[in-house]
């Protein structure tokens, strides 16, 4: 004879999910925000402390050097001209690479970052660092949904993993943005301090969600023997 009832899925945990599930929000508003923003480098004049140029993952941004002016153009990297000779090092040497088409002037260091020209690897490096990004964070924006779903509705157990998955294939895309585009531009401000700290959330998006997706996994058998038992209780199987 058995008298005791087997439990029911832990509410919590569905409760724990939605809070990750917010948490991923703000992670993927951080990470939009972030990739968009052009402060990923800045430069600024050695006297005025005046922004001088900016950049990130997708274009560049100056000053103009023969006018007088305190706008930033910008240009993207598929504007720029390719094949052309740029400078390499300190010995005058040139090789191949691409040019920003309206600044050529040499105020701009190159190896801050990409304003005045780049070689061709470096901006294949920062082409596919932005592609990357992207890619993360549509994988984040699925995750997110998909454990949003989790937490309403009951899943089979073979599809419990699949947000944590894409979540996990989310951080790897991420971590590879940076890694990347950090051969290419010396970043340090606000767009990428975002972006970072976006990844970061994510880290813990990963960890949180890991924990509660295994708890529902682990009752997850505990929901069928549940329905034998009420359909034993009432065929009087069961006292």
């Amino acid at each position: 004879m058995c008298n005791c009832r087997l439990e029911q899925p832990h509410k919590k945990d569905k409760i724990i999910l939605r809070i990750a599930s917010g948490v991923g929000g703000v992670a993927l508003v951080l990470l939009c925000v972030g990739l968009g923003l052009p402060t990923w480098y800045v430069g600024y004049s050695p006297n005025t402390r005046t922004i001088m140029a900016t950049a990130n993952y997708f274009y560049t941004c100056h000053l103009p050097t023969d006018e007088a002016s305190t706008e930033l153009i910008c240009v993207s990297y598929s504007s720029y001209i390719c094949n052309g000779s740029i400078p390499v090092g300190c010995q005058n040497e040139t090789t191949l690479g691409c040019i920003n088409p309206v600044n050529s002037a040499n105020s701009y260091q190159y190896v801050d970052a990409p304003i005045t020209y780049i070689s061709l690897q470096d901006l294949q490096r920062v082409r596919a660092s932005g592609g990357t990004a992207i890619v993360g964070i549509i994988f984040l924006a699925i995750s997110i949904g998909l454990t949003l779903t989790l937490s309403f509705f009951d899943w089979p157990r073979v599809l419990l993993y699949i947000p944590l998955v894409l979540l996990y294939i989310s951080d790897l895309f991420l971590v590879v943005a940076l890694v990347t585009g950090s051969l290419v531009i010396r970043y340090y401000h606000v767009g990428c301090s975002l972006f970072v700290t976006g990844t970061m959330i994510t880290f813990l998006f990963t960890i949180v969600g890991a924990f509660a997706v295994g708890r529902l996994e682990a009752i997850s058998p505990r929901i069928g023997a549940d329905k034998d038992y009420e359909i034993g209780q009432a065929n009087g199987d069961i006292q």
